[in-house]
């Protein structure tokens, strides 16, 4: 599991839960990764067995279950054992990196095990996937319409593959707002809210109820501050709008570790 090294605590906080595995720091990333097949078997894996995943993540969990079982009796140590690894592997994620395609030309990927979305299971559930997916996003650009020479807006974005189409597509219901999009010519959707008067009315309050658990709250704080700034149209204004520069420049990326 990666996260910025700007929720290092929260990473700390997960080690601490599974009381497992290590954690490593690169850059921006804090990575805490649990290796032993033993942690993974007795701890990782039993606990996903009790919570399950609702995404089509938990397919690959599924067959990242799989390979824990053939590598438990060491059947990677043969090379039958190895090349049914790597076609539960072609299967998984974004499937394999080019070093392996070229090594193994030959591999055919296992069928993916069928996850059917049957809705969301509760606000908390929601809430953390969004700590992980969700963006609040401030922006500022040139207008020639406008007498300050830019327009702004703010929007709120949970971007997944399009396999979960029908979980990120269920927010509009759910949130009572917003649209799904698809990027052309990628396997990448998003549920976007754009429109101020839904962002005060449900995006915010839903955040009020269920807070976010790591930096992003700070983040979410932020865009409620740009809300209020939008509310009275004070980005119209010279000074309202350096209020709304400086609050998107110091989220996000741009935000200070501290």
């Amino acid at each position: 599991m990666g996260l910025n090294k700007k929720d290092k605590k929260l990473i700390e906080r997960i080690q601490s839960f599974f009381g497992v595995g290590k954690i490593f720091e690169h850059k921006e990333v804090m990575e805490y990764r649990v290796s032993s097949i033993k942690e993974i078997r007795e701890v990782i894996i039993p606990y996903f067995l009790t919570h399950q995943l609702i995404s089509q993540k938990q397919a690959d969990f599924w067959l990242f279950k799989l390979i824990i079982e053939l590598m438990s009796n060491r059947e990677h140590l043969q090379l039958e054992g190895l090349c049914k690894i790597i076609s539960i592997r072609a299967a998984m994620n974004w499937g394999l990196n080019y070093e392996l395609k070229y090594s193994f030309p030959e591999i055919i990927p296992v069928p993916r095990p069928p996850v059917e979305f049957k809705g969301i299971p509760d606000p908390n559930w929601l809430s953390g996937f969004i700590e992980a997916e969700g963006n609040f996003i401030i922006s500022i650009s040139k207008s020639l319409n406008s007498k300050l020479g830019v327009k702004s807006n703010l929007r709120f974005k949970i971007t997944q593959h399009t396999r979960d189409a029908k979980l990120i597509s269920s927010f509009k219901e759910y949130f009572s707002c917003g649209l799904y999009y698809q990027e052309k010519n990628k396997e990448i959707g998003y549920w976007l809210v754009s429109k101020l008067s839904d962002i005060e009315t449900n995006i915010l309050p839903f955040f009020n109820d269920y807070p976010l658990q790591g930096v992003k709250v700070l983040d979410f704080n932020d865009f409620k501050k740009a809300v209020e700034i939008l509310k009275v149209k004070g980005h119209l204004n010279p000074e309202g709008l350096e209020k709304l520069i400086k609050i998107k420049a110091g989220m996000n990326k741009g935000r200070n570790q501290d």
